[in-house]
């Protein structure tokens, strides 16, 4: 009988061990809240980043990267130590899935006026609620684009510039139609450029076409509620390669 007590308190000693060092190896950072509305509602499956303040970009990393559930719970966990700021759509332009600008915790879209997250192992933050400003209003930006003679280019290959994000890169967001005309999406308040460039048989994503017979952009704009039809006038010259860089890259 006292061999049986024996053998159980070591074997409970023992277990207690591993459990305490158990805890030990789990003891990590952890930020817990809830993405709200401007009216106080949940916002669901929205992507929530932490960013070092030495980065000027998210980092890959799956644990700064935070997504939040249909009633606007967020999780982070084993956070590395660091200082952090925590944003929606940090270096991104919105979209109708987010259309958010950037905007930073507690409530500014400034990164020099934020609430730093100073991370150590022992940080446990839970109940924090990240409140946001209005989301922006979408509206189509429609246009026709035409050769320098009034004649409509279909299937001229659309270009959308957001100025605010897209400084090095571009991207195709559509085509003219027969008559010429185009419908692109943005966001009031935000600044656009749009640029058409055309090929001399239908541009496709497998084969690009053998040549570019002209191109063309509007100015920078600000999109807004009263924002008119847009024009653009597609010439051939030299010069449209500066333009045909600027949308495909």
């Amino acid at each position: 009988m006292h061999k049986l007590i024996k053998t159980s308190f070591v074997l409970v000693a023992v277990l207690s061990s591993f459990s305490f060092a158990g805890a030990q190896a789990v003891l990590v950072a952890t930020i817990q809240g809830q993405l709200l509305k401007s009216d106080g509602k949940p916002l669901a499956y929205t992507e929530i980043e932490l960013v070092p303040t030495t980065s000027s970009h998210i980092l890959n990393d799956s644990r700064l990267i935070g997504v939040s559930s249909l009633n606007g719970k967020f999780s982070f966990f084993d956070v590395p130590p660091g200082s952090y700021t925590m944003s929606i759509n940090f270096d991104d332009k919105p979209t109708n899935l987010s259309p958010y600008g950037t905007y930073f915790f507690p409530g500014t879209v400034a990164r020099d006026n934020v609430e730093l997250f100073e991370i150590t192992t022992a940080t446990r933050i839970r109940g924090l609620i990240f409140k946001l400003a209005p989301q922006l209003v979408g509206r189509k930006i429609a246009g026709n684009v035409n050769w320098s003679d009034g004649s409509p280019v279909k299937n001229a290959v659309i270009g959308c510039r957001d100025i605010e994000y897209d400084r090095t890169f571009s991207y195709t967001c559509g085509f003219t139609d027969g008559d010429g005309r185009f419908s692109v999406e943005g966001f009031v308040g935000r600044k656009y450029q749009i640029g058409a460039i055309v090929f001399d048989k239908p541009y496709s994503d497998q084969h690009w076409a053998s040549s570019i017979i002209g191109a063309g952009e509007t100015g920078v704009f600000d999109l807004e509620l009263s924002t008119t039809t847009l024009n653009i006038k597609v010439f051939p010259s030299k010069e449209f390669q500066t333009i045909v860089d600027k949308y495909l890259g």
